[in-house]
């Protein structure tokens, strides 16, 4: 029997009470053992395989305690599903026997590294089934009940182990892939040289056709009236250039549909076959889409005579491809545009003023409709007049005399002359087609409407003799404001939005400055004022001296609407024309001022700034003319305002005018603005004002003279809450060493 008792120091013991047989004189013998720490050992293994089952039994990992001999004392329920074994039956086994066979000559090996220092390592374990399975076990020597043992963490891998072979296989196609796409993007990088659309676009597609090696390669873009070949290589006998496709009817298109690439080993067996891939006995045929902001806007396709297999790494290769086409396309077609859209611009203005020269009908008519007409490739331009539902030919060139036709556009009821400008297109073979052979001999048109007092008195008509590339949204809209100078020639749009129109036109010739100006950066912005304003006369110009210099202007004439607009022309050309005269600003101002006076062209006054800038030294010399100071940005982020204080011109012929001088070094700019700047006002009625306008500037010495201009507004505009009172003029000016590194 066993008795706990108090020792007189007052520890507690346990003592185990046996009879033994009769001792000495007769008498009986019992045998007395302290047996406390073989109960205590006992109890203590008790607990912890209490504790350690509800920690770990919710464990997805297998955990393990292991005798220094490698017996199982102790394991989880995750074991039980891991070997297929109730936990009983692999409490009391080995670790041998769960080890797969030509593993089991490491145990001692690694139980001994594991009780020293601990281990981590990969090895094979064994189900009941005798299946082996891949783990990584983590094993430690620990100390329980003043014992060693082992704590193994042991943990199935083989869903890693089965990503790692599937890794290793797709490394294996990758880099196939890799060395194909290698070679793809190193062509392509070599046709991305070019910006010019037509010429990089080639380049790609014969890149494309010789990393493949297929024997056609295209390229088929989406427009609105299908898709069109905008490039191929190879395909000119049966895809040549420009060929127009349905949709519904294409391989292109199918790729369209589902926006991913799309093989097909034998096209003449599939629903797309069509005489196209019959006369270029395409058998193989594998597209890949160009997708933009989530839209197919093109195809790439290869094409091949023979049976083909195309491997997935070869799919990957195109449509990596196809995605670093969609970068070039896109800043091509930027670039393209731009560059269209700078063409037409300057060309708007040019065709403006020439069809403004006169109130009357004259030859400056027919002249600016021809310049309209070269400008947007059309064979002929023409403005003819409304009678009844004949549009009777007057001006333009291209046309014949006399001409008297029914066009499909004279004013259709629900389009308001005050709020749109539409533009017809027609095309040869439409159901309206028939007036543009039979009487103009043209192939494709666009009628575009001029109104007159707020109803369609004529229509503007530009066409070609043979099908083009259409008429796109850059066009129509360059024709549109072609319609908008016409009618303000006739000088017959009084209502505020057409009156708003017609002064823009005129400020953008005014607006308009040279591309380039030797040994200067310049950048310029024009905002004008919301439609809750009339539209203002501010302006600007800068123009090469003949000394070298550099001359700019940035002026505000007083008063709002056309006729301020109008006079802003003759203030710059007056301070232009003096500025080849005289060398000194203030003399400039001065003479401007006096003519201007006496003239009496201006019904109140006018501010201006006229600068000049020598790009060799840096000096500037300016005369502000009751107008906003100039601000020069220093390269340290400073912002100093640059006044002479000048009355403003226009108002009083006798009169002082004063120039200051300073000195632009590299990395400084200049910024010359108008009051719409500081003077715009808050929602709560405060003005930017000239402190927060410093404030602006100081935070732009990094930037260069675009982004000055472009920073300076948006803070305004968002000031302003985008409600603009008044126009916003700004001329941003540096010196450009380019030339001289060169």
């Amino acid at each position: 029997m066993t008795v706990d008792v108090l020792t007189p120091g007052g520890d507690e013991r346990c003592l185990e009470f046996s009879a033994a047989a009769a001792g000495l004189a007769g008498r009986r013998v019992v045998l007395v053992s302290d047996v406390t720490a073989e109960r205590d050992k006992d109890a203590a293994a008790e607990l912890l395989s209490d504790r350690c089952r509800a920690i770990t039994d919710g464990a997805r990992d297998i955990v393990m305690l292991v005798t220094e001999a490698g017996d199982i004392t102790f394991t989880n329920s995750a074991a039980a599903e891991a070997y297929g074994r109730p936990v009983n039956e692999l409490v009391g086994m080995n670790v041998r026997d769960i080890r797969a066979e030509e593993t089991r000559s490491y145990v001692a090996e690694q139980m001994h590294a594991a009780q020293e220092r601990g281990v981590l390592f990969e090895t094979w374990h064994v189900r009941a089934d005798g299946t082996a399975f891949p783990v990584e076990v983590s094993s430690r020597g620990v100390v329980i009940g003043g014992e060693r043992a082992l704590l193994s963490i042991v943990r199935d891998i083989s869903a890693r182990r089965d990503r790692e072979i599937e890794r290793e296989r797709l490394m294996v196609e990758l880099e196939l892939a890799n060395g194909r796409l290698d070679a793809l993007l190193r062509i392509v990088s070599r046709a991305l040289d070019s910006v010019e659309l037509d010429e990089m676009l080639t380049g790609v597609m014969s890149a494309v056709r010789e990393v493949t090696g297929a024997d056609a390669s295209l390229l088929v873009m989406v427009e609105p009236a299908g898709l069109r070949v905008m490039a191929e290589d190879g395909a000119d006998a049966f895809a040549p250039r420009g060929m127009l496709f349905a949709p519904e009817e294409t391989f292109a298109g199918r790729v369209v549909e589902v926006a991913d690439a799309v093989y097909l080993a034998d096209v003449q067996e599939s629903d797309f076959a069509s005489d196209v891939h019959r006369r270029g006995s395409v058998v193989t045929m594998v597209g890949v889409p160009l997708i933009l902001d989530g839209t197919v806007i093109g195809v790439v396709e290869c094409a091949w005579r023979a049976h083909r297999v195309v491997s997935d790494s070869e799919l990957v290769m195109l449509s990596v491809a196809a995605d670093r086409l969609v970068g070039a396309i896109a800043g091509a077609q930027r670039y393209e545009l731009t560059r269209r859209a700078e063409r037409l611009n300057a060309s708007i203005a040019e065709v403006a003023s020439m069809v403004g020269a006169s109130l009357e009908e004259s030859a400056s008519l027919a002249e600016a409709l021809e310049l309209a007409a070269r400008v947007i490739d059309c064979d002929a331009g023409g403005y003819g007049s409304f009678v009844g539902n004949v549009w009777e030919y007057r001006h333009g060139f291209g046309l014949p005399d006399g001409t008297r036709v029914a066009v499909p556009f004279h004013g259709p009821s629900n389009a308001d002359p005050r709020q749109t400008t539409p533009v017809v297109v027609v095309e040869a073979g439409s159901e309206r087609s028939g007036w543009l052979g039979d009487e103009l001999d043209l192939a494709e048109a666009m009628v575009v409407p001029v109104a007159v007092n707020g109803e369609w008195a004529g229509a503007l008509v530009f066409g070609r003799r043979e099908p083009g590339s259409g008429f796109d949204e850059l066009v129509k809209g360059f024709a549109r404001r072609v319609s908008q100078a016409v009618s303000l020639a006739y000088g017959n749009m009084r209502e505020f939005e057409s009156e708003h129109r017609i002064a823009e036109t005129l400020q953008e010739s005014l607006l308009r400055l040279p591309e380039r100006v030797p040994g200067v950066a310049h950048a310029s912005l024009y905002n004008s004022s919301t439609l809750a304003a009339r539209v203002g006369g501010d302006f600007f110009d800068l123009f090469a001296l003949p000394d070298g210099r550099v001359g700019a202007i940035v002026g505000d004439v007083s008063g709002k609407g056309l006729e301020a607009a109008v006079l802003t022309s003759v203030i710059k050309d007056t301070i232009r024309a003096y500025a080849h005269e005289c060398a000194a600003p203030a003399e400039v101002m001065a003479k401007a001022n006096h003519v201007l006076c006496v003239s009496g062209r201006l019904p109140d006054f006018a501010s201006a700034v006229y600068l000049t800038l020598d790009p060799q030294t840096g000096e500037y010399t300016y005369c502000c003319a009751g107008h906003p100071p100039i601000v020069a940005i220093r390269a340290d982020g400073a912002a100093e305002p640059c006044d002479c204080g000048s009355p403003v011109i226009g108002a009083f012929p006798d009169v002082e005018f004063v120039e200051a001088t300073g000195i632009l070094g590299d990395g400084d700019s200049l910024v010359l603005y108008t009051d719409g700047i500081t003077e715009a006002r808050a929602g709560d009625g405060e003005f930017f004002g000239d402190a927060r306008l410093l404030e602006t500037l100081s935070g732009l010495s990094d930037h260069d003279v675009a982004q000055v201009a472009q920073a300076l507004f948006e803070r305004v505009a968002s000031f302003a809450d985008g409600r603009l009172a008044d126009d916003i003029a700004v001329l941003t000016l540096a010196l450009d060493r380019s030339e001289d590194d060169a």
